[in-house]
Formats: C-alpha cells, structure tokens, sequence
C-alpha cells in the first residue's frame, strides 16, 4: 500500500529500507564499497509512495538501483555504473564484468544511436539538511557540468560523489545495442540480468570487444518441444 512519512531519527539508508519492507519476508542487500549514508533525523520524507518507490527513491540518492533476486526474497542495491564509471570499464579486471556475451552465441545485434551532452562535473546538494559539493571526473577540468541536483537525500559527500558520478556518466556518446542470444542449459553468458556489465566478445577481431551496462532483458521461448530459449539484451554502451 501507499504510504507518507518521515524520517523522525537519525538513521542509515539501509535501516529505511529495511523498515519499509517490515512483514514482507524481504531484506535489504547492498553492492560491497556502496555507502550506507546517514540521514539525519526530520531531514527527509516521503508521500504517498509504495514501499518499493520509497527504496528506489533511497537507492537513486546514490546512483543505485534497486535489482531483485532471481531466487530469494532479497533486494539487490547496486550502483547504476559499478562505482567505476563507464570510461574506466575496459581497464576493470575480467573479475569484474558478471556476464560474457560471444560473437558465438548471438543471433541478431542491432542498436540505436543516443547521443546525449558530455558532462564532467555536477554540483550535488541537500536542501534543509546534508552537504554540498562539486563532482568532477578524475583527468578532467570539470567544465562541462551536468544540471545541478539538489535534494533531501544529499547528505553525506561520499554518497553524493556516488550520486555525481552516476550523473555525469549517463552524458556523452553512447548506443543502445539490443543483442539476441540464446540461453543456454549451461555455460556463457546464462542469463543475463538488469545492472550487470557485460563483455560482447568479439571472437575475430579481440579489438573489438566492448563492455556495457545492461538496461533490460526480455525472455522468448520457441515452438514446444523444439528446445530453445532466446533471451533480448538491451545495453548501453559508451563510447570515449
């Protein structure tokens, strides 16, 4: 059900989450080096929203977003770009990256040109409460700022370094490439998920593999008793 309220003590975002989600049997799982950031007491509320659009408000506070699990009843935070950025992704270790796409293994690969402005820099600011900085890609002058965001939720200068950077990153030349593969019974690339980074491996021509963020995946199945399942992964890439 909908719901209003606010925050009447001091607590983490976790906490918030974790109380929003009271008598569900679900929990709260965040991404390892994302700040759990502390909201001051009164500083932030919420109207008329669902348990689930008040977590996704707290996750996108930090550049994150909220990713169910597959099997159990967990909530997945994860930040939108891997705390790391898009222009950083070829140099991630293969440790890194959740999902390995083959030229192999793809039988159909199309995509959409969506240029947007290339941001640097982002001015990041609380409203009654919390800090205020400016973002700025590490080797850059930071002369070419994003809109600034102010917000209840900008509180601690981490959490918006993490909110800045998801603000910067969607700016710049990108694609959205749409890749149709078939999900195997085992082995590369299994099923692919929403907020993972994927390698689309160029098995001829290794220069050019290319990684990405994953916005969506759909699922089709064939004709019964034919044995093959498709699944339709739409990424965004970047280019820099």
């Amino acid at each position: 059900p909908k719901r209003t309220g606010r925050i009447t003590s001091q607590t983490t975002a976790t906490q918030a989450m974790t109380e929003q989600l009271q008598y569900t049997g679900f929990t709260i799982s965040r991404q390892q080096g994302l700040t759990d950031y502390i909201i001051p007491a009164g500083a932030w509320g919420w109207d008329n929203k669902t348990a689930m659009e008040v977590i996704a408000e707290l996750a996108a506070a930090q550049g994150a977003v909220v990713v169910p699990d597959r099997e159990d009843d967990v909530l997945h935070i994860k930040h939108r770009y891997k705390l790391a950025g898009p222009w950083a992704y070829a140099s991630l270790p293969i440790e890194s990256v959740d999902a390995i796409i083959a030229d192999t293994m793809t039988t159909s690969y199309a995509s959409q040109w969506e240029p947007q402005p290339e941001y640097n820099a982002v001015f990041v600011s609380g409203i009654t409460d919390g800090v205020a900085i400016d973002v700025v890609r590490q080797g850059t002058a930071g002369d070419k700022p994003a809109p600034d965001i102010f917000d209840d939720l900008n509180v601690e200068a981490y959490q918006c370094r993490e909110r800045g950077m998801t603000a910067i990153a969607a700016g710049g030349n990108q694609e959205i490439v749409t890749i149709e593969t078939v999900l195997p019974t085992s082995g590369s690339p299994g099923l692919v998920e929403p907020a993972m980074l994927v390698e689309v491996r160029d098995t001829i021509e290794p220069a050019n593999t290319w990684r990405g963020n994953v916005l969506s995946v759909g699922i089709s199945v064939g004709q019964p008793g034919t044995g093959r399942v498709n699944q339709t992964v739409k990424i965004e890439r970047h280019h820099y």
